[in-house]
């Protein structure tokens, strides 16, 4: 009779026991109850999966790396769920695209030889999350690197590479092991792939050790309101609140923290989702109000989501344009607003926007998706967006990058704030749609990334979620508890200094797709010259 031992020893090793290994070792490396340690061994049953996998069994490795991948989407990014059924499709779509670069990986390494395979794999999966943090279909959740945004200390290098940097440490060290475990010399090469981890964290550690916070100390103040979206925000909730009322509480959290030195007050995204015309923005009640209420304080600046739209009359000037009967044709903006007594106020249109929430990809092509997009709550329908970026500075020329919600997960994206000269990141959210969940926790820990690319200070106004600021090492100093109303004012340092990375972008996911090409191009011309032999 089999030990129960050795039947767990065989089914690991089976193809569908190393399948459920690789999406479970990816799970449990997730932010925010994962350790980032076991994505380093994440991909090796995969690579073993691929091995067995003989002549003409490419069908066979796909079914078992796709299985891995939709175990780690589902497990990891469940939540999204609580919003709209259609996260199923969301699941299984994310897991097909992360499955190319595996297949891309087999073709080649068959096509050539096992070590340009290997080398193949890196940038083929580093060139598809470019693509994913680039193009309409982006869901950049599960960017490798990303794991690591709740250990800063083990990443501060990313200010050379950005997240993409950590995705190549995480493949090579993979890479590294299998070859070594395939080959039985692990035990006698142990120290290659511990070099292999040890140069970039020891790296790491020494800038943690040198690092300090850089630039002019500037006093902010946040305020965390707490209006459930679902059922109290919107206009069409079922315990709508007045924005009358939003308001009211607005300014009392508002109040209870400014002081005379603060410059510069955050409000949550949509703050006020009144619908206000931009033409006619300062005729609005609600925003008059809140001039009336900045004027009080003089050296202060707000910053505050807003809905609004411009109409465009008889003619659809943007494929996002939507229509009305006896209205015509208008766009409607998840809006960051902001205002100074005296100095010019500032519009910034929201611009990465959310795949079947805030737009529909490629709807200029697929016409009939167009008004497809998932009511959570508020504001349904595609939205407008805007191609620069556009900086919030006050009187004093202090700069923030007014960052909405979802944008505040691209550092490449983000990089044009930086290069504009913002000085810090204000990121402006609403994290409730999603519960009590992983979601709005993870929302908020990648913001940590961004601190530590651009060696700026990030400030997070939620409306529900977490708000808090996040120094230039990644480390949170103050930060609110989930689902609680309440305000709070700190000092940052605003830095004027770039980072390598935010001079160049994400140039390893550039590297990695001309490469990408280069490598497809190699093994498709083998593949031709050996059939026609």
């Amino acid at each position: 009779m089999e030990l129960p031992r050795n039947r767990i020893l065989t089914f690991l090793n089976s193809n569908l026991g190393l399948s459920l290994l690789s999406g479970i070792l990816f799970w449990i490396s997730w932010p925010v109850s994962g350790s980032p340690i076991f994505l380093f061994s994440a991909f090796i049953p995969l690579l073993f999966i691929e091995e067995r996998a003989g002549k003409g069994q490419g069908f066979k490795f796909f079914l078992f790396a796709y299985l891995s991948l939709l175990l780690w989407n589902v497990l990891t990014t469940w939540w999204v769920y609580n919003s709209t059924p259609v996260a199923i499709v969301a699941f299984t779509a994310n897991a097909l695209l992360q499955s190319t670069p595996l297949l891309a990986y087999r073709f080649t390494k068959r096509a050539t030889n096992n070590y340009t395979g290997y080398l193949s794999l890196i940038f083929y999966w580093i060139g598809f999350e470019y693509i994913h943090l680039s193009w309409e279909l982006s869901w950049p959740w599960l960017t490798l690197g990303n794991a690591f945004s709740e250990y800063p200390i083990l990443v501060q290098w990313y200010e050379y590479t950005g997240v993409l940097g950590g995705s190549f440490w995480i493949l090579a060290l993979n890479l590294s092991l299998f070859h070594l475990i395939k080959n039985g010399a692990l035990r006698r090469s142990y120290y290659k792939p511990s070099l292999l981890f040890l140069i970039p964290l020891i790296f790491s550690l020494s800038i943690w050790i040198i690092s300090s916070d850089e630039g002019k100390d500037v006093k902010i103040a946040v305020i965390q309101p707490n209006i459930d979206p679902y059922t109290q925000k919107f206009k069409q909730s079922e315990n709508f609140i007045p924005f009358e009322k939003q308001l009211d509480i607005f300014f009392e959290l508002s109040e209870s923290v400014l002081e005379a030195d603060t410059e510069f007050l955050l409000w949550p995204e949509t703050a006020i989702d009144d619908q206000i015309e931009e033409e006619f923005l300062f005729e609005n009640d609600y925003v008059d109000r809140i001039l009336k209420f900045v004027d009080e304080n003089p050296n202060l600046t707000i910053i505050t989501g807003l809905t609004t739209y411009t109409r465009y009359g008889n003619e659809p000037k943007t494929r996002s344009a939507r229509f009305y009967e006896g209205f015509g044709y208008y766009d409607v903006f998840n809006t960051a607003f902001s205002y100074q007594k005296g100095h010019p106020s500032t519009i910034y249109h929201k611009s990465k926007l959310v795949p079947g929430v805030e737009i529909m990809p490629y709807s200029e092509f697929l016409f009939f998706v167009h008004e497809l997009a998932i009511d959570l709550g508020g504001t349904s329908g595609e939205f407008g967006r805007q191609k620069e970026r556009t900086n919030i500075t006050n009187a004093s020329g202090l700069s923030m990058a007014p960052a909405i919600c979802y944008e505040s997960i691209y550092g490449d994206f983000m990089a044009n704030y930086i290069r504009g000269g913002a000085g810090a990141i204000g990121v402006i959210t609403n994290d409730a749609w999603w519960g009590d969940t992983p979601g709005y926790r993870q929302h908020m820990s990648y913001a940590r990334l961004r601190a530590i690319e651009f060696r700026r200070p990030v400030i997070r106004s939620a409306n529900t979620g977490i708000s808090c600021v996040i120094d230039q090492q990644g480390v949170v100093k103050k930060r609110t508890d989930y689902w609680v109303q309440t305000s709070f004012s700190e000092k940052v340092k605003f830095n004027k200094e770039l980072t390598f990375y935010a001079r160049h972008g994400d140039y390893l996911g550039r590297i990695s797709l001309f490469l990408s090409i280069a490598f497809l191009f190699s093994a498709l011309t083998r593949t031709i010259t050996k059939k026609k032999k």
